[in-house]
C-alpha cells in the first residue's frame, strides 16, 4: 500500500508545481497586456492632443482594459502616422506681445552693454589725462628745481679740516647756495678753473698753498681778480694788515657768526642772491 501511494503523491506534486507556473505565466502576460494597452491609448491620446482631433467616442468612454486588441490598432494606425510626422504636429501661434517684450529686453541689454564700455572708456581716459598732468607737472617742477639750482650762485670753500668744509658747505646750501670744495690752495686754483665760482670762502693755515697766496694769485689773474674772497682765520687779528693788502674781502674768525657770512656774500653779489632752501 505504501508502495502505490507514493507515485500518485509525487505525480500530484509534479501537477501542483506545473500549475503554478502555468498560472504566474498567465498571470505576468496578463500584465504585460494591460500595460501594452495603456501604453497605445496614452499614445493615442498624445495624437490626438498633438493633431488637435479629439479621440473617438469609443475611446472616451471605454477603460483601456477592457479596450479589444484590435480596436487599439485601429485607433494607432489611424493617429500615430500624423504625430510621427513633423508636418502633423501643429504649431503654437506666435504671441506678438511676447516677441516685442523679447525684443525690448535684447535692445535694453544692449543698451546697458554700451554703457558699461562707455564709462570704462571714459575711466581709462581720464585715468591717463591724470597720469600725463601728473607726469607734466613733474617734469615742470624738476626743471625749476633745475633752473633754480643752476642760477643759484656758486660758493667754493677752501678748508684742509674736513669738519670746517662740511659745516661751512651745509650753512651755504641751508641758505640756497650751490657748493664746491677744496683741500688747499693748489687744489682750489683746479677748481676755481673748472667751475668759475661766484665766491671763495678759505682759511688761511693750509698746506702747499695757504689762503693768503691763493688770493694774491687770484687777484692777479684777469679772470679771477674781481672774484669776492672770504677768509676764516682762528688768528684773524695776525694775518688782517695782510690780508687787506692782498684784497681779501672780508677776514673772520673761525667763531663768526653765521649771518654775518652770509650778509656779506649777499652784499658781494647783489645781483644773484640766492632763495634760502626749506629746513
Amino acid at each position: 500500500m505504501a508502495s502505490s501511494a507514493l507515485p500518485r503523491l509525487l505525480l500530484s506534486a509534479v501537477a501542483g508545481v506545473a500549475l503554478a507556473l502555468v498560472g504566474r505565466t498567465v498571470k505576468r502576460q496578463g500584465i504585460a497586456r494591460r500595460e501594452a494597452r495603456r501604453a497605445i491609448r496614452g499614445a493615442a491620446v498624445s495624437s490626438a492632443l498633438a493633431t488637435g482631433d479629439s479621440l473617438p467616442s469609443s475611446l472616451q468612454s471605454m477603460p483601456s482594459s477592457s479596450m479589444p486588441t484590435t480596436a487599439m490598432s485601429s485607433v494607432m494606425s489611424a493617429m500615430l502616422p500624423a504625430a510621427a510626422s513633423p508636418r502633423g504636429i501643429a504649431q503654437a501661434p506666435r504671441d506678438p506681445a511676447m516677441d516685442a517684450a523679447r525684443s525690448a529686453q535684447r535692445a535694453a541689454a544692449r543698451a546697458r552693454a554700451a554703457q558699461v564700455i562707455a564709462a570704462e572708456a571714459a575711466r581709462v581716459a581720464a585715468s591717463r589725462a591724470a597720469r600725463d598732468a601728473l607726469a607734466a607737472t613733474s617734469g615742470a617742477a624738476v626743471a625749476a628745481r633745475t633752473t633754480l639750482r643752476t642760477r643759484a650762485p656758486r660758493v667754493l670753500v677752501v678748508d684742509d679740516s674736513s669738519t670746517i668744509r662740511r659745516m661751512t658747505g651745509r650753512l651755504l646750501e641751508r641758505a640756497g647756495y650751490r657748493v664746491a670744495y677744496a683741500v688747499d690752495g693748489v687744489d682750489a686754483i683746479e677748481r676755481v678753473r673748472a667751475h668759475a665760482p661766484d665766491a671763495v670762502v678759505t682759511d688761511i693755515e693750509m698746506p702747499r698753498l695757504d689762503g693768503l697766496e691763493l688770493a694774491r694769485r687770484l687777484r692777479a689773474d684777469p679772470c679771477t681778480q674781481h672774484l669776492p674772497i672770504l677768509m676764516v682765520s682762528s688768528a684773524e687779528e695776525r694775518y688782517r694788515e695782510e690780508a687787506q693788502r692782498t684784497g681779501v674781502d672780508l677776514l673772520l674768525a673761525k667763531t663768526y657768526a653765521e649771518d654775518a657770512l652770509l650778509a656779506r656774500l649777499r652784499e658781494l653779489r647783489p645781483a644773484r642772491t640766492p632763495e634760502p632752501r626749506a629746513a
